[in-house]
């Protein structure tokens, strides 16, 4: 029996499409695609906002730093100057505070770790990426960076063994706000890992830092940790002249600084570029934040 001429097209095109749909499930198994963090929506009118308040770290910072380094500013004393000198600019030396800050400037713009961010803030999708728990386990958002521990190569028991613990049972804390870079493991405490340690450096680690300590004296009872804020440049600075034990680093590591200390990534972060909840707008570009954070775009009118 013979098909109509009509049967046999229909059968030829879904044959087609099943073969398609094959060929294209086969080529997506096992990959991540970028679209899922894709920002899908658009901006809102953010006429009413007026001029752009920029809020910025304070020098030394490592999240400053690398969120400079991405949009290609200079670190330089002279950008420290045009910071003070621009209109609606203030300098903050924490990421809590940076996150208050915002949380009471309707057209306030800066920066922090997404661990920080508060309820009353929002971070925006940046190059059309948006900030996510997800995006940045994959480094697919453009501002992911490491939480890094640098210390001066020396023997000390108590200081490897605590770097011991966190890359181990202490993962189980790191991923309760970041993202883990090791798979959770047992840990038993060395009995020779007694004293006390001095951690300095990132005020974004330093909390998280802080309950790792905790939890690893809970367990060696014969240990004591202190954590103090100051910045990252900061505390690398005091661990190589032997002030404290080891550095908490929020930004990339400088080559003459990997030839001067140890180091050892123990979580990963990533940099939320972050407004009022209320602001309209929802993305930005890199470039639009590199003419925001040099002074050359003042105003929320100016963001498409």
């Amino acid at each position: 029996m013979k098909l109509r001429a009509k049967h046999r097209f229909h059968i030829s095109i879904v044959s087609f499409l099943c073969v398609g749909t094959l060929v294209a499930s086969l080529c997506s198994c096992g990959k991540k695609e970028t679209q899922d963090y894709a920002f899908a929506g658009t901006n809102g009118d953010a006429s009413s906002l007026g001029v752009i308040s920029v809020q910025v770290r304070e020098d030394g910072s490592g999240t400053r730093n690398q969120f400079e380094e991405y949009l290609g500013i200079s670190m330089s004393e002279d950008n420290v100057d045009k910071y003070k000198d621009m209109k609606q600019c203030t300098v903050l030396s924490s990421g809590s505070a940076m996150a208050s800050a915002i949380n009471e400037s309707k057209n306030g713009i800066g920066y922090a770790s997404y661990g920080q961010m508060q309820g009353d803030s929002k971070a925006l999708a940046v190059d059309g990426i948006v900030c996510t728990r997800e995006s940045i386990a994959d480094h697919a958002y453009p501002l992911t960076r490491d939480f890094t521990l640098a210390w001066v190569d020396s023997p000390n028991a108590l200081r490897d063994d605590f770097v011991k613990y966190i890359a181990g049972a202490g993962q189980k804390i790191v991923g309760q706000t970041y993202v883990p870079v090791a798979e959770e493991a047992t840990f038993l405490a060395d009995p020779d890992a007694q004293g006390t340690l001095s951690i300095r450096g990132s005020s974004s680690m330093a909390d998280l830092l802080t309950e790792l300590a905790d939890s690893y004296m809970a367990v060696n009872k014969n240990a004591t940790i202190h954590v103090y804020t100051t910045d990252s440049t900061k505390g690398l600075n005091d661990a190589m002249e032997g002030k404290c034990d080891m550095a908490m680093v929020s930004r990339s590591l400088k080559d003459y600084e990997r030839d001067l200390v140890e180091s050892t990534v123990i979580a990963t972060d990533g940099i939320a570029v972050i407004v009022q909840k209320d602001n309209p707008i929802n993305q930005v570009t890199k470039d639009e934040l590199k003419g925001i954070f040099n002074g050359n775009i003042t105003s929320w009118n100016d963001i498409q």
